[in-house]
């Protein structure tokens, strides 16, 4: 599901006071689903790092539902929405890439 970027704040999750949970939940280098962060996702007012090679996405869980952020050179592109962290980010790869 995309989302209308235009009710967002251009400023990142980092600015808004939420924490950053390292490392990245997810890297396009090795394809490991951290499940660890992903419980911690869960909790928050929290995001971890999608790291790929063309863009930077922020996963975050809000409202019931799993979101991330889609940053390419340095601006907000689009805004996915997904059941678990794994359908934001396979959205992620298959619009952006994979690598």
């Amino acid at each position: 599901m995309i989302i209308d970027l235009s009710k967002y704040s251009p400023v990142g999750l980092s600015e808004k006071g939420w924490e950053e949970i390292k490392p990245p939940v997810f890297s396009n280098l090795d394809g490991i689903l951290k499940e660890d962060i992903v419980d911690r996702l869960k909790e928050g007012e929290c995001f971890s790092r999608h790291s790929a090679w063309d863009f930077n996405g922020s996963v975050y869980f809000n409202e019931g539902r799993f979101h991330e952020e889609v940053w390419v050179y340095c601006k907000l592109v689009e805004v996915l929405e997904g059941d678990t962290a794994m359908d934001v980010i396979n959205q992620a790869r298959e619009k952006y890439g994979q690598a």
